[in-house]
């Protein structure tokens, strides 16, 4: 791909906006006004029942559907943990609030997470010795959906079999906030990036898929077990394809990022610049934001024409590398390298070095931490000395 031929795209690297499904705010928002009527008569009836200002019970409505839906949160992540665990994987991450495990190194150790993980985050991996499951798939995507599903079902039995105001009003409110965030996980979206029941859809349809799933999860947890990129199996990343859908281009974006950690730099462009095209990669803010770093990473390492960074290092791709940073190294690697070798600004390059290097006990990965500051002192020390991709 040339990034300055302009015959089909003016601006190849410019970002485009995500698409997603038309018909799904519209169901949740019916559902959300439907649910307000019904509970609008609850409340009433229980604010008679406790002798409560009817403004006042506005408020305790408010706070209380904003405590059930963070309950129905916890639910989700323990859900999806119990359901998983129970088909045979294994946990790679689970944290809410202030509790956060992660399997580093094969042993699951407590680490503080930035705030983005308080909302609550569980990441399943199978196990290295087991093959692909039929099921461990299913309840990894839906565990956490059908957990909110069967508290909504028993909130719903508890107000039709109650007489009693407050316990009806409670049992609306429960429903209510299970039921949406039910729905927020399970009714296929990819606004951002694909959602538990768009991936559940995907993998429905397609047993192949499974499989590309199966092994995307498996190199996940050797990530997490300590295992670098250019060491997992080559058989392992059959089925990515960068012209295809989730799973499969999610594949291939990891196959491009062990080319990568190879130093087959021009390999690992060829494969990013197919994937940039791809439809399912531009709706996806992650795999796209990764997509663009890594081809501007490419491109420096190479040599090449250096006109179209402006473009790749756009203002959404630095907004992504300032949030992802937080947890994860990596996008720092082409930050620090497009201020030092294509801006020339030492002292940018340098305030991200700084801030790298305070990313140690923050990182998920300790591996991925060792690594990539391996990297960034390379090119700190002008890229003098052997590689440290590949080696």
């Amino acid at each position: 791909m040339n990034p300055n031929n302009n015959t089909e795209f003016k601006d190849p690297y410019k970002t485009e906006k995500k698409t997603s499904f038309a018909w799904r705010k519209p169901v949740i928002y019916g559902f959300i006004i439907v649910m307000a009527f019904i509970s609008v008569r609850s409340s009433d009836l229980a604010a008679e029942s406790l002798g409560i200002n009817n403004w006042l019970m506005i408020l305790i409505d408010w706070l209380t559907l904003v405590l059930f839906c963070a309950l129905a949160m916890i639910l989700h992540c323990v859900g999806k943990l119990v359901f998983s665990l129970l088909a045979g994987m294994q946990t790679a991450l689970f944290t809410f609030g202030p509790v956060s495990l992660v399997r580093d190194k094969g042993l699951l150790v407590k680490k503080k997470l930035p705030p983005v993980f308080r909302f609550g985050q569980c990441i399943m991996t199978p196990k290295a010795d087991k093959t692909q499951s039929g099921s461990a798939w299913f309840w990894y995507y839906a565990g956490g959906g059908v957990s909110n599903i069967i508290a909504a079902l028993l909130s719903a039995a508890v107000f039709f079999l109650s007489d009693n105001a407050v316990a009806r009003w409670l049992a609306m409110t429960s429903f209510f906030a299970m039921a949406i965030i039910a729905m927020v996980y399970l009714i296929p979206s990819e606004e951002r990036v694909p959602n538990e029941g768009m991936t559940l859809l995907r993998l429905c349809k397609d047993p192949q898929a499974r499989i590309v799933a199966h092994n995307t999860l498996l190199m996940t947890g050797m990530e997490f077990d300590g295992v670098r990129d250019r060491d997992i199996p080559e058989e392992l990343y059959v089925g990515a394809d960068p012209n295809g859908a989730s799973p499969y281009c999610d594949l291939a974006v990891t196959k491009a990022l062990h080319l990568v950690d190879c130093g087959r730099f021009s390999e690992a462009k060829q494969l990013f610049d197919v994937l940039f095209f791809n439809e399912s990669v531009r709706s996806n803010i992650v795999l796209f934001s990764e997509t663009k770093l890594n081809i501007a990473f490419c491109i420096m390492m190479l040599g090449n024409d250096f006109s179209a960074l402006n473009d790749l290092m756009d203002e959404a791709t630095l907004k992504y590398v300032h949030n992802s940073s937080a947890y994860s190294i990596m996008p720092l690697r082409a930050l620090y390298a497009y201020y030092l070798i294509a801006c020339h600004d030492t002292v940018k390059a340098e305030e991200i070095y700084t801030k790298a290097l305070g990313l140690r006990d923050s990182c998920i990965s300790s591996t991925s931490y060792e690594d990539e500051m391996k990297n960034i002192e390379w090119l700190r020390a002008g890229r003098t000395g052997p590689s440290p991709f590949g080696q």
